[in-house]
């Protein structure tokens, strides 16, 4: 039967699901009705009902004529499915006249009208059918009020016929209209559905992006009042990396190599930072910033930053036995207290102020390759669990003299 359909159905109608419905649907229709027309016109012809025949005739050619107008493109859609109504219209116009006026088996077609209309063109067309049907309607009725003779040719037989067909026609029309809506709602709930999933697989992409850039408490702040507050915390452990060499070890990189070397190393400090709830704050070049103990205070700040900073002094260690061009790295962590909060409003960032960042940053430029330094605030912190090595007090830029230690390993 689809097929059957398809091949009525003009190809511009087929790209778009909603127009081939209507398309479909419209075949569909003017198939079937011309089949009720036809039962129609056989039956007027044996009961000796020839206006009834003759209107009948005219629908069944007007109902299998309009399909193929609309194969070859000679009327559009909107224009057959109105000429279509309007064939119908005068068809059923006819016999009701010939057959009883307003107690004629056939007036309730004047209800399918405007229904018809609605299904196939638009809200516009169907309230001018509606108005039509309503003005014909009314016609017949204040005809009927006057006495008027309406011409009866239906014998009690053919009124029994009628009745059936009518009934027949009527359920079968009003089943089509119910799977029509139910089949448009399905539709739109399906879209809905689908759009819903899209939106949803976007608000996740947006809600990862936010969280590569912001911490979740704070994502979260930003997404419910548009901005955040700056917070201060009073222990926390701020750590710089800095590759020593590395302005000499880039100009023997291409870009690309440079770039690649880059993420890789990063990437890898990104995930021992991950594995130590540590809040990656930005790459400055070649330097790499994070905290321990913001947004949510860890009494095992100190810890877990040194402890992530022996991981990340490994890794580098373990590639540069397997590259001969990387790059040698030196740490520095201090503890103490800081304020956080975002900044800007476009490629806005959350960073971290306070003396506490300005003596990390002393620690790492005071540190040498392959080292750790640490300052006396966080020794005391980490003490009992690290092997560290006293490097006297040494003097820091803006600090004056700070005591300084090289972290070796977990005791």
């Amino acid at each position: 039967m689809k097929k059957f359909l398809m091949d009525f159905i003009p190809e511009v109608y087929t790209k778009n699901e909603e127009s081939l419905r209507k398309a479909r649907l419209f075949v569909l229709i003017c198939f079937l009705t011309s089949f009720f027309s036809a039962f129609y016109l056989l039956s007027s012809i044996y009961f000796n009902m020839p206006h009834a025949a003759y209107a009948m005739a005219f629908n069944v050619v007007g109902f299998l004529i309009i399909p193929f107008l609309f194969k070859h493109k000679l009327i559009s859609l909107y224009w057959t499915a109105n000429l279509y109504v309007l064939i119908g219209a005068i068809g059923v116009g006819v016999v009701t006249l010939y057959t009883g006026g307003l107690h004629s088996s056939i007036l309730p077609w004047f209800a399918v009208l405007p229904i018809t209309s609605l299904m196939l063109t638009n809200k516009k067309s169907a309230w001018f059918w509606t108005i039509t049907s309503y003005v014909l309607v009314t016609v017949i009725g204040v005809l009927a009020f006057q006495k008027f003779n309406f011409i009866d040719e239906s014998g009690s037989s053919m009124i029994a016929i009628f009745n059936t067909m009518n009934l027949n026609g009527l359920v079968l029309l009003i089943f089509l209209i119910t799977l029509v809506f139910e089949n448009t709602k399905n539709t739109a709930l399906q879209r809905l559905d689908e759009k819903n999933v899209l939106l949803a697989k976007e608000k996740h992409k947006s809600e990862e992006l936010l969280l590569n850039i912001l911490p979740f408490d704070v994502s979260e702040e930003l997404k419910a009042f548009g901005q955040t507050k700056a917070r201060s915390f009073d222990s926390t452990s701020v750590l710089f990396t800095d590759f020593v060499g590395f302005t000499h070890i880039a100009q023997t990189l291409s870009p690309q190599e440079l770039v690649d070397e880059l993420h890789e190393c990063f990437t890898a400090f990104d995930e021992i930072a991950h594995k130590y709830n540590i809040e990656k704050i930005k790459t400055i070049g070649d330097a790499y910033m994070a905290v321990s103990g913001l947004p949510h205070e860890n009494a095992e700040h100190a810890y877990d930053m040194v402890s992530a900073a022996i991981e990340i002094r490994e890794f580098m260690a373990d590639r540069a036995k397997k590259k001969a061009k990387t790059f040698a790295i030196r740490i520095g962590v201090h503890s103490g207290g800081v304020v956080a909060g975002v900044v800007g409003i476009k490629k806005f960032s959350y960073d971290i102020w306070g003396d506490t960042v300005n003596t990390a940053a002393r620690m790492e430029q005071n540190s040498e390759g392959g080292k750790i330094n640490i300052s006396e605030t966080t020794h005391n912190l980490i003490k009992e669990k690290f092997d560290c090595v006293y490097r006297g007090e040494l003097e820091a830029k803006n600090k004056g003299k700070l005591k300084m230690y090289y972290v070796n390993n977990i005791i």
